[in-house]
């Protein structure tokens, strides 16, 4: 659908062996637009390619994960560039899930069924790595959290969470 929003998603990762992930998405599309993966990029660095990617691109929207992504997302804002944070380990606005991280990993569950992904198979590590739980009294639903997979000897889903920001 070329009347679709374009959504520009990024979930940094500053150092480490973590990577930082651009993403993109235009409706069911999250695979026309090449995405970006970098490492051991500084908060100044990404966000001097986010805003040549604005700008090459248009987005209608730029959602940035918050956690590692304050830096970034003050520096876009300070260039004159709209973005929205987004607070993984927030409330969800579902009942039934325990953050707002696993509210955005349900809906991306749903996006799936219809949507089309670059062919990467770290992408598709990602996306089949976390495990869920129920918690509470009203067992809502928690997906395993990043320092629970590196527990278990998993990897930070890093390009999946780039795609549920979109």
């Amino acid at each position: 659908d070329e009347h679709a929003a374009l959504i520009m998603g990024v979930d940094p990762a500053r150092f480490g062996r973590d990577k930082t992930v651009i993403a993109f998405r235009r409706g069911r599309d999250a695979k026309s637009i090449p995405w970006i993966v970098l490492e051991k990029k500084d908060n100044m660095e990404v966000a001097n390619l986010c805003a040549e990617l604005i700008d090459k691109y248009q987005p209608d929207g730029v959602f940035i994960d918050a956690g590692n992504g304050t830096g970034i997302i003050d520096r876009l804002k300070e260039m004159g560039y709209k973005c929205y944070e987004v607070w993984f380990g927030s409330s969800s606005s579902k009942q039934e899930y325990a953050n707002k991280r696993t509210e955005l990993w349900a809906d991306m569950r749903d996006w799936l069924r219809g949507g089309t992904i670059p062919c990467d198979s770290y992408l598709r590590d990602d996306l089949v790595s976390p495990e869920y739980k129920f918690m509470g009294r009203s067992d809502q639903i928690a997906l395993e959290s990043k320092d629970e997979m590196v527990k278990r000897g998993m990897h930070s889903p890093d390009r999946a969470d780039a795609l549920a920001c979109t």
